[in-house]
């Protein structure tokens, strides 16, 4: 049986708190950011991982969304936390992923991403940032209609059949002819 240990709780301060800090996030965090490709043509899907390295807590808080980017329609983000290492098992690593299709040809600069975090040591508010990477996109512009059809399931699915009639279905057995008709026809032929 472990003793009995009395533990105070505070919380960070109020002053110098910046608006996108996520109560929890302790520190010191270290961020990093690679892409899965570098060169791209446009209406291709880019995937974007950002891994943050910190404390045993980081898995447990949101983190502040990635940065829009103009011209980059991003879908939704994924978050993973990954195995600890046994060594160190205070150290944990969550990776955030974010798959961007860039829309305009050109070099994009994803821009910076960065997380406020609180250092209990100094009781202080740090930031970690990292500068995202760059990618080329080649091809032509995207026509933001049409691209707005690919997102809309009602307008981006064919029909299977395009030659289906669309009038209602007519029941077979709409007399009792037919009805009878069918329940003899096993008989008949065996």
């Amino acid at each position: 049986q472990a003793p009995t240990i009395t533990l105070t709780v505070r919380e960070p301060p109020a002053a110098g708190r910046p608006r996108d800090y996520v109560p929890g996030t302790l520190g010191p965090l270290t961020l990093s950011a690679t892409v899965d490709r570098a060169q791209v043509t446009t209406g291709e899907t880019v995937t974007l991982t950002v891994r943050v390295e910190g404390n045993g807590y980081i898995g447990s808080v949101s983190l502040p969304p990635l940065p829009r980017i103009d011209g980059v329609r991003t879908l939704t983000p994924t978050s993973r936390l990954l195995p600890r290492n046994v060594d160190d098992p205070l150290h944990a690593t969550r990776e955030e992923s974010v798959a961007m299709v860039p829309e305009r040809p050109g070099r994009v600069a994803l821009g910076e991403w960065s997380v406020p975090w609180f250092d209990p040591r100094t009781g202080r508010y740090e930031r970690a940032a990292v500068t995202l990477p760059t990618i080329t996109v080649t091809g032509a512009a995207v026509n933001r209609d049409d691209d707005a059809q690919r997102e809309d399931p009602s307008i981006a699915l064919d029909p299977f059949d395009p030659a289906a009639s669309l009038t209602p279905h007519r029941a077979v057995f709409t007399t009792g002819l037919r009805v009878w008709s069918a329940l003899a026809a096993p008989g008949a032929g065996v």
